[in-house]
């Protein structure tokens, strides 16, 4: 009998894990809940919504964000993900030569407006990625870009280029050395 009941127990304590437990909070459509919309940004008919879901929990990878674009009111785009932003990720990193980018900036240099949004999926050292949309009568989008553990990566303008440059160095390869960089095979180059 009392192993039964430390078996029930055991079980009991697997079950009622914290993190699984900030999962079953998380709102099914976050895209639902307007108490979620950490900020709002416009742009002629368009609207950004990044939404946040405190309840999901911190775990690098959880679903507990979004960014939500909006055309004349309807919905054009939605994704989810662990942390989004309009923009650079952290504008304090960005180097002196760095463009800002607010929404509506000819980022391709196709002379139309152009949205940045920047993706965090959460942990050490890791990842980031450039959403790079159109916002002009038509929208698009333009392509999504891993930047990896580069979170000072940023657009720089050059003279006599038409559109920005993105200027990033990943820091991947280093994030653990000497230690893990010492442990990874290397393959010999030509």
């Amino acid at each position: 009998m009392r192993l039964g009941a430390l078996a029930l127990l055991f079980m009991l304590a697997a079950t009622s894990d914290p993190t699984r437990a900030a999962e079953v909070t998380c709102p099914k459509d976050l895209f639902s809940h307007p108490e979620s919309v950490q900020s709002r940004v416009t742009f002629k008919e368009y609207e950004v919504r990044i939404y946040a879901a405190d309840a999901c929990g911190e775990r690098p990878g959880s679903q507990r964000a979004g960014v939500e674009i909006r055309q004349a009111g309807k919905r054009v785009y939605a994704r989810r993900g662990y942390s989004f932003t309009v923009g650079y990720p952290y504008t304090g990193d960005q180097s002196a030569d760095s463009s800002r980018v607010p929404i509506g900036t000819d980022v391709t240099g196709e002379g139309e407006p152009d949205l940045l949004i920047s993706e965090y999926s959460g942990g050490a050292h890791c990842c980031f990625t450039f959403h790079v949309f159109r916002i002009g009568v038509r929208f698009a989008l333009i392509q999504s870009i891993p930047l990896f553990d580069a979170d000072g990566s940023h657009f720089i303008h050059r003279e006599g280029q038409k559109g920005l440059i993105l200027y990033s160095v990943d820091y991947s390869d280093l994030a653990g050395f000497p230690r893990a960089s010492l442990a990874r095979p290397r393959g010999v180059c030509c």
